[in-house]
């Protein structure tokens, strides 16, 4: 066995121009995930992959997605109680997700999936391009509020994974005309990451992953 502790050190991106800083992100993950993780993985040297992220949100999305299911991973959660260590917690109950459909659009390739986790997103929140011919679907937590703690225990992030891949499917199935889904999430760590995870190569749609700013939800790159 090979021990493997590899960093994606994403702090030096210039954030001048906002396209040039997404795209360099990428590149660095990129970069990271071809020469030190790829080849570790074909060779079996790499047999299991444990993830520890802070970063933006769109960037744990893409990081998800180039990740993909070759291997075994386990994503760990920073908490933001107590001492904000990465250990899962097992004070807490299981929390479940539920999916709905807040805005009948009136086009059927028009889609948008709101995520609801570490704040509620109203549809008014939204960019001015999400407009009434979108359908607009939402995942938030069952029986409870939209909280920044709300992955404390691995079970509610596994219930997370179930109700955003059972989400993509239906939407897959409903919007067979749409090439793109814009997503906005509010989620943790973990979520983002499973986001691009659980995207199928040649049947999911193109998650164009939006990102809250003090100005807004903007769109920042297109993942798959």
């Amino acid at each position: 066995n090979i021990e493997n502790n590899v960093e994606i050190n994403l702090l030096g991106l210039s954030e001048k121009n906002e396209r040039l800083y997404w795209e360099s992100g990428k590149n660095k993950i990129d970069e990271i995930l071809e020469h030190q993780v790829k080849p570790s993985i074909e060779n079996e040297n790499i047999k299991h992959l444990s993830v520890f992220c802070l970063a933006r949100i769109p960037f744990l999305v893409y990081l998800g997605h180039r990740l993909g299911c070759k291997v075994p991973i386990d994503i760990y959660q920073k908490h933001r109680d107590g001492d904000e260590g990465w250990v899962w917690r097992e004070d807490s109950e299981t929390v479940k997700f539920e999916q709905n459909v807040i805005q009948e659009g009136k086009d059927i390739s028009k889609v948008a999936l709101v995520l609801s986790l570490s704040g509620k997103v109203d549809l008014s929140q939204l960019p001015e391009n999400i407009d009434d011919n979108y359908f607009v679907y939402e995942i938030l937590p069952k029986g409870t509020n939209s909280s920044r703690n709300i992955m404390r225990i691995k079970n509610s992030h596994e219930e997370f994974r179930r109700t955003y891949e059972s989400a993509l499917r239906n939407i897959e199935n409903t919007h067979r005309a749409s090439k793109e889904l814009h997503l906005f999430p509010a989620v943790p760590i973990t979520a983002a990451i499973t986001c691009g995870r659980e995207l199928l190569k040649d049947k999911s749609p193109t998650l164009l992953v939006y990102d809250n700013s003090v100005d807004g939800f903007k769109l920042t790159m297109g993942v798959n």
